[in-house]
């Protein structure tokens, strides 16, 4: 899908395919697949709910390339000034 990035996952008990996708931001940083696959580990095994998880995941590594200034791009997304709003995802998953 043009101008959009995103994960797919397919969940076999339902025979169902699951998509969620964000605007494709035009910059390239290190660190978003770690990034992206801790999310997803971690609400997953708070929830136990893949398609949040899912969507957590795309948006928290979104949202950590826009906190990522440009003489930024060498190190890596800006994942720890972003880390208030992945608490505030959170809690809308599981209460804890």
């Amino acid at each position: 899908k043009e101008n959009l990035i995103g994960a797919m996952a397919y969940i076999g008990g339902n025979d169902e395919f699951y998509e969620y996708y964000n605007t494709r931001l035009d910059m390239t940083l290190h660190g978003t697949g770690d990034i992206f696959a801790s999310v997803f580990t971690g609400a997953y095994i708070l929830s136990d709910d893949l398609k949040s998880s899912i969507n957590l995941a795309v948006d928290f590594v979104s949202e950590c390339m826009k906190n990522s200034e440009n003489d930024r791009l060498w190190y890596g997304a800006n994942f720890e000034v972003t880390l208030p709003y992945l608490m505030e995802r959170i809690k809308r998953i599981n209460s804890f």
